[in-house]
């Protein structure tokens, strides 16, 4: 199990095309104070982060989709820099300016997809072969699994058709690892 992880989390693929991958059904962490599995760093992150939302607008469309998009929309259109606009700041979590990074982006798009009424949405980390790493807000919709891209949603496997991979996600209950799978 442990060589699975490393591999999931490295990228390792000799091919150099992005892994198979499907949630891990197995914790390898214990369960912690109420949040199943996740590491401590990632279970003290999440609550304050979860705990820091206010502002957001009524997404008043009809349908799942439609609402997405319109959470999407309004998510690229704001400005991330906490000194000028609160109705998000960051505790600068991958940024040591104070915001704007990533992980800011995808829990704003998390907090607001839900207060929208949106099920089904989670952070998870996105990984490409050169090291880059980006928080991303994913959504699983009737089957479909998106990334909400720059006010848009694009399919995992076109988010990634550079060669990229999603590695851990959680959401307001669960914490995941994602293993590589035979081809």
């Amino acid at each position: 199990m442990a060589a699975v992880i490393l591999m999931a989390i490295s990228g390792c693929d000799p091919f150099g095309a992005a892994p198979n991958l499907r949630k891990s059904s197995d914790r390898y962490r214990p369960v912690i104070s109420g949040y199943e599995g996740a590491p401590a760093s990632v279970e003290n992150w999440f609550y304050r982060e979860f705990g820091d939302q206010a502002g957001f607008p009524e997404f008043t469309v009809d349908g799942a989709m439609d609402r997405m998009n319109a959470v999407a929309d309004w998510v690229a259109g704001i400005d991330y820099t906490p000194e000028e606009d609160p109705i998000y700041q960051t505790t600068g979590e991958t940024d040591a300016a104070g915001g704007g990074d990533s992980s800011s982006l995808a829990w704003l798009c998390f907090h607001a997809a839900l207060d929208a009424g949106i099920d089904g949405v989670s952070v998870e980390v996105a990984e490409w072969a050169d090291g880059t790493e980006l928080y991303v807000c994913v959504w699983r919709n009737a089957g479909t699994t998106y990334v909400i891209d720059g006010g848009r949603l694009v399919t995992v496997a076109s988010y990634f058709d550079d060669g990229g991979w999603l590695v851990y996600g959680f959401d307001a209950d669960e914490y995941w690892t994602y293993e590589v799978v035979e081809r």
